[in-house]
């Protein structure tokens, strides 16, 4: 039996094809349940979602992954002749494709310039609304003060863009060794390439933060991460490693991540010799 009380406030619109979406995980039905619960303008943080979870920011971060790969979630990057000016998420109770994301993300950035000088400032603050939003009138953050993207631009490069990339790591990584390299990294290589080579790096060194520069430097010159992202759409089928059996195949769920493994194999194996 289910009791459920009478809610006149304060209350979030789910649709039960969310609910019983059987491709989610149930954190990451959870993280999105809290996100629809925020205002239109509330910007996606994960820092923000780690400390109201008991979850940490990994661990959230994976959540939203999945989100992103399920269409729930989509990542636009503004840029302004071809300079970064920020990112925004697109958060949707629904899956939608990416095309349709970026028709709904457009955004002139011309018509809309940031004053010079001036602090922004996200309150957080849940506005009444219909039926077909959240619903809530009750603040709950203290004003959070967000850097405007003309000091950004300041730091290369982009703040957030490094920022996710450091949330990828465990904490034995997080040295200035590896945060330089990383800045880097961005810089002469684009988001998604090195934010496969940083998971696919996490996911093999079990060594030191200097392990893991030089794995993840290899990774990038070596392109070995190259078809990391296929390969873990096909996690969850039970097949062994040495029958080669995947749906396309491979060893890995993608031929490309084969040759990267065998690679990467290696040089792991010539750093357990010079360790020896």
């Amino acid at each position: 039996m289910i009791i459920r009380s009478e809610i006149k406030s304060n209350y979030t619109c789910i649709p039960n094809s969310l609910l019983n979406d059987s491709s989610l995980s149930c954190k990451a039905k959870c993280l999105l349940i809290q996100l629809l619960s925020k205002p239109n303008n509330w910007n996606l943080n994960i820092n923000y979602l780690a400390s109201q979870n008991k979850e940490g920011k990994y661990s959230v971060r994976t959540g939203i992954d999945e989100l992103i790969e399920a269409g729930y979630i989509h990542k636009i990057i503004t840029r302004d002749n071809g300079r970064f000016v920020a990112t925004e998420y697109l958060i949707y109770d629904v899956p939608v494709s990416h095309d349709q994301a970026m028709q709904d993300g457009k955004i002139d950035i011309s018509k809309h310039p940031y004053p010079k000088n001036q602090t922004l400032t996200n309150t957080d603050i849940l506005t009444s609304t219909d039926g077909n939003n959240c619903c809530t009138d009750e603040p709950e953050l203290e004003p959070e003060v967000i850097t405007p993207p003309e000091q950004q631009q300041q730091f290369a490069p982009a703040i957030s863009e490094k920022q996710y990339l450091l949330d990828l790591l465990p904490e034995r990584f997080r040295t200035p060794i590896v945060e330089s390299y990383i800045s880097r990294a961005i810089s002469n290589h684009d988001l998604d390439t090195v934010k496969d080579a940083v998971k696919y790096s996490v996911a093999n060194v079990k060594g030191g933060h200097l392990q893991f520069k030089s794995f993840l430097d290899k990774c990038l010159r070596g392109k070995w991460s190259e078809g990391y992202s296929a390969s873990l759409n096909f996690s969850n089928v039970n097949v062994s490693w040495d029958t080669g059996k995947f749906p396309n195949g491979s060893f890995t769920g993608s031929r490309q991540m084969d040759s990267n493994v065998f690679a990467a194999a290696q040089f792991m194996a010539s750093m357990e010799d010079v360790r020896s």
